[in-house]
């Protein structure tokens, strides 16, 4: 427009009469955007109108949850929002809908801007949420392998802010929900991760003040905390750091819904499935209406980097996942949750307590009547199809029939140290004549395509498909015949059982309650560090199977 007007003028300006025209017409602009501005934000409603705004249009906020602060606390005011579209990224396309920035700046100190965001949830499906041709609702496989546990009971005395369940089955396994609870992100994370013992008398986690003369749990009583859950169970300890830890700083952000708090195994893969398996029971037994968390929090163990979090992300695409390390790298201070659901860790699931040795009299005898295999609708089939779906897989249409194996496959072990300061070659029950075992499988089954897999050189979906599509899975007693959870109805797991696991049920248990096949094979030499087997005697064996 300037350049317009200065062409309609009846004489020509100078350079220096141009430029000076320009900037006069610039400030110009820049006071009429200014008046705008700030008619704009004097209409604005009030605050209360504009946090009750933020919750009807995202499906997170970072509000205060009412009933804990005042709509005039400063804490409140100070609170601000982003709407933004998260970076897309291969393992979760559905990041591109809107999103709320996780984080906001207080009023003494502006945050880092933060690569963290929640994204909408979605809700669960109904087969899951309300399955049919499951176990008979209210009798034990129902109950006790779906973690529905029957005894309830607060730690504090006068109030709800944390309620905790157990089962009278077995005193190492359950549940608690905490209210109001505040953590110190990167303290809590320093802990968790180089010594968890310690974390009772951290001062990392605390109960919100619900204002400045209340005391949140008054009155506390471990008795059945310490009765009905495993003493070396970290939720039991978190129940009791956020009863006796005291405020050390204000909430820098609140997240508002349900956070669950789960340990992610680093290396030990049955542990890991089991740790998610956890999670996904305490999920459903928390959303009866198929309403997801708002985020799941997982807690590192206490060495390396967590593998396979794109899976994670696959495995639950309804909600948020994150590491507690990812947001201790974000350096954001104190958040305050509206409420956290802690799940057994992989030591308290059902598959592990049912094949324990102190499970066989009460326990071992009734899991092992749960064989889930014509109920679709159990939650380890339910699990199942959720893990296959993260890999995009699904069953065959039409059941195999035929009396040969078209696909066998061949589990192979390395050392590796699963614990801590584990040597490598303590426990690693290598296969000797792998080789010769493979070679004697395909000339007794000319027609099957034989196998032999690595685990550590395939992506966790690689190693899923491959077992998945197999009509035999093979291999020594170790973490990785977890994988078998994911045969099909016709497939095996022929498990090489040495002489040391005899009396370890570990995978027989879990076929059973996944509904899958199970030979156990015995006749292995050696023990936890190299085992041979009778390569012909194996094929003889399995060909009795089919």
């Amino acid at each position: 427009m300037v350049v317009v007007a200065m062409r309609l003028l009846p004489f020509r300006l100078s350079g220096v009469a141009r430029l000076i025209l320009y900037l006069a017409c610039f400030s110009v602009f820049i006071v009429i955007s200014f008046g705008v501005f700030v008619f704009h934000v004097s209409s604005t409603p009030s605050d209360d109108n504009t946090w009750k705004r933020v919750r009807q249009e995202l499906p997170l906020s970072l509000s205060s949850p009412s009933g804990s602060l005042s709509s005039s606390s400063p804490l409140v005011k100070a609170l601000t929002f982003n709407e933004t579209t998260a970076p897309s990224t291969p393992s979760s396309p559905s990041l591109t809908t809107v999103v709320s920035s996780l984080f906001a700046s207080s009023l003494s100190s502006s945050l880092p801007p933060s690569s963290i965001y929640l994204k909408g949830l979605q809700n669960f499906s109904q087969s899951e949420v309300n399955p049919v041709n499951s176990w008979p609702e209210g009798e034990f496989c129902d109950q006790f392998l779906s973690n529905k546990f029957p005894v309830h009971f607060s730690v504090c005395s006068d109030n709800d802010r944390i309620q905790c369940s157990g089962t009278t089955l077995d005193d190492k396994m359950g549940s608690c929900t905490t209210k109001r609870v505040a953590i110190n992100i990167p303290e809590f994370y320093k802990v968790m991760k180089t010594k968890r013992d310690s974390v009772e008398n951290s001062n990392t986690m605390w109960l919100v003040q619900d204002n400045e003369d209340s005391i949140p749990c008054p009155k506390y009583d471990f008795k059945l905390l310490d009765k009905h859950m495993f003493g070396g169970d970290y939720l039991k300890r978190l129940a009791k750091t956020s009863v006796l830890s005291h405020s050390q700083s204000e909430c820098q952000g609140w997240i508002n819904g349900t956070t669950f708090l789960f340990v992610g195994f680093d290396v030990h893969i049955y542990f890991k499935f089991l740790s998610w398996f956890s999670l996904y029971n305490g999920i459903l037994n928390d959303s009866p209406s198929n309403r997801p968390p708002s985020l799941i929090l997982r807690i590192p163990e206490t060495r390396g980097n967590f593998l396979f979090p794109e899976f994670e992300h696959d495995l639950f695409p309804e909600t948020n996942v994150y590491g507690l390390s990812e947001l201790a790298a974000e350096n954001v201070g104190t958040l305050c949750f509206e409420r956290i659901v802690t799940t057994p860790w992989a030591f308290g699931t059902t598959a592990f307590r049912c094949k324990m040795a102190d499970a066989i009299v009460k326990l071992r005898k009734k899991c092992y009547s749960c064989n889930s295999r014509d109920l679709p609708g159990a939650r380890y089939r339910q699990f199942r199809k959720r893990v296959l779906r993260a890999c995009s897989l699904t069953d065959d249409p039409v059941p195999y029939t035929e009396k040969t194996p078209r696909r066998i496959v061949l589990q192979i072990r390395k050392p590796y140290s699963r614990f801590e300061g584990e040597a490598a070659t303590k426990i690693s029950r290598i296969l000797e004549n792998s080789n010769k075992l493979a070679e004697a499988l395909r000339a007794g089954f000319p027609k099957a395509n034989v196998t032999v897999m690595h685990g550590e050189d395939l992506g966790l979906c690689e190693q899923i498909s491959l077992v998945h599509k197999a009509d035999v899975l093979m291999g020594v007693h170790g973490a990785g015949l977890v994988h078998s959870w994911w045969l099909q109805d016709h497939a095996l797991l022929f498990e090489l059982v040495p002489r040391s696991q005899l009396s370890n049920p570990t995978f027989k248990m879990l076929t059973t309650l996944s509904g899958r096949r199970y030979y156990s094979y015995t006749s292995v030499k050696g023990g936890d560090k190299r085992v041979t087997v009778d390569e012909q005697d194996i094929v003889k064996r399995l060909k009795s199977e089919y």
